[in-house]
C-alpha cells in the first residue's frame, strides 16, 4: 500500500472507487488504510461495503472484527470472527480474536474453548497459554492455570511474568513452600521488584515463619522506589509486617506499622482494624474502640471490627450493644461460631 503512505493510498483508492464502486478489494484496501489512520468507524464502513459485495471475504471479516474490538464493540466483533470460522474452521487468528473478544464480555468459558482451539494449532504459544491460565483462574480452576503456566516456564525458564503468575497460583492452591521457591527464582532475576519480596513474605507468614516474613516485608518496603506507584505495596507491607511483628510479641512496633499504613492510606479499614487489635494487646481499650469504629465507618460489614467492638461492649457490660454487633455479624455470616457464642453469653449476662 504505497510502502506505508496511507494518506496517499487512501486518495488513490478513493479515486478508483469513484470510477468503479463494485470492486470489493478496493473497499477492503481503503478500509485498511482508514484503520492505519485511526479512522475506525470509516474503516468499518468500507469493510462493510466490501462484505456486501463479497460475503466470503475472510480477511475483510477478520479485519472488520478487529476494528470493532478496537472500538470495544465486542459482540459485533464476535459475530465477524464467527463468520470467519464458519468459512474457515481452521482459521487460528479468528479463534484467537474471538477468544479475546469473548473474554472482554465476560463469556470466559467460551473464551477458554476458543483459546484451546488456538493451542491445538499452536501448542507452544506462550502468550495464549498465559491468557488461558488467567481465564482458568477467573473461572475457579487454578490447577488448570498452573498446568498452562508451568508449560510456559518449561519453555522460557527466565520469563519473570510467568514465574510470578505461577507463584501466585501455587499460593492459591495452598502450596506455600513451592510458591516461595518460585518467588526465590523470580527475585534472583529481578532483585529490586518490591512486590516479589512482599508476596514471598506473605507465604512465609502463612507458614508462621514470622521472623523471615518480617525480613521480607522490610526488604519490600526498602525496594519501593516510587512513593506513588509503589504505594499499595508500601501500605500492605506495613500492615502485614505489623501482623508478624505482633505475633512475635512486639506490639509497640506492630502498632507503629499499622499507624504508618493509616498515614499512607487514611481510608484503609484493614489497617484500622489491625491497629485496634494491637491497641487491645497494649491494654488501650478506648483507642481500640476508636479504631474499630473508624474501620466500620469505612466498611460497615467488617466482621473482625464488629466482633472486637462486640467483645469490648461485652467486657464493659453493655450487653445490648454487644448483642447488636453480634446480630450484625450473623446477618453477614450466619456460620460465624464465635459471634453466635458471644451473643449467647451477652444474652445470659444481660438477663441476670
Amino acid at each position: 500500500m504505497l510502502q506505508g503512505n496511507f494518506p496517499e493510498a487512501h486518495q488513490q483508492l478513493t479515486a478508483a472507487i469513484d470510477l468503479d464502486g463494485t470492486n470489493a478489494l478496493d473497499y477492503h484496501n481503503r478500509g485498511s488504510a482508514q484503520l492505519k489512520l485511526g479512522e475506525y468507524d470509516k474503516a468499518i464502513e468500507d469493510f462493510s461495503r466490501a462484505i456486501d459485495l463479497r460475503p466470503d471475504l475472510k480477511d475483510t471479516l477478520l479485519t472488520r472484527g478487529r476494528a470493532y474490538s478496537r472500538l470495544h464493540r465486542f459482540l459485533a466483533a464476535v459475530d465477524d470472527f464467527s463468520r470467519v470460522i464458519d468459512l474457515d474452521p481452521q482459521n487460528c487468528d479468528a479463534y484467537l480474536e474471538r477468544g479475546y473478544a469473548l473474554y472482554y464480555v465476560s463469556r470466559l468459558r467460551e473464551a477458554i474453548r476458543d483459546l484451546s482451539q488456538v493451542l491445538q494449532m499452536k501448542p507452544d504459544d506462550a502468550d495464549v497459554l498465559l491468557k488461558r491460565a488467567e481465564m482458568f483462574m477467573q473461572t475457579g480452576n487454578p490447577a488448570a492455570a498452573a498446568r498452562d503456566i508451568k508449560k510456559v516456564v518449561a519453555m522460557q525458564p527466565d520469563k519473570v511474568d510467568a514465574l510470578v503468575r505461577l507463584a501466585i497460583v501455587l499460593t492459591q492452591l495452598g502450596k506455600p513452600e513451592e510458591a516461595i521457591a518460585v518467588f526465590d527464582t523470580c527475585i534472583a532475576l529481578e532483585p529490586n521488584m518490591a512486590l516479589l519480596h512482599h508476596n514471598r513474605a506473605l507465604n512465609l507468614q502463612g507458614l508462621c515463619r514470622d521472623e523471615e516474613a518480617v525480613q521480607g516485608f522490610s526488604t519490600a518496603i526498602d525496594a519501593c522506589a516510587d512513593p506513588i506507584d509503589d504505594r499499595p505495596v508500601i501500605i500492605n507491607a506495613h500492615i502485614y509486617r505489623g501482623i508478624s511483628i505482633g505475633r512475635l510479641g512486639d506490639h509497640e512496633a506492630a502498632h507503629a506499622d499499622f499507624t504508618k499504613a493509616i498515614e499512607e492510606s487514611p481510608d484503609n479499614g484493614f489497617a484500622y482494624t489491625m491497629r485496634g487489635c494491637s491497641s487491645l494487646e497494649r491494654g488501650e481499650v478506648d483507642a481500640a474502640r476508636a479504631d474499630f469504629e473508624a474501620a466500620l465507618r469505612i466498611d460497615p460489614q467488617n466482621k473482625v471490627a464488629l466482633y472486637q467492638r462486640a467483645f469490648i461492649n461485652f467486657e464493659d457490660r453493655d450487653f445490648r450493644r454487644a448483642v447488636e454487633d453480634c446480630d450484625a455479624i450473623l446477618a453477614i455470616d450466619p456460620t460465624m461460631k464465635m459471634a453466635r457464642e458471644l451473643r449467647a453469653r451477652a444474652l445470659r449476662e444481660g438477663n441476670t
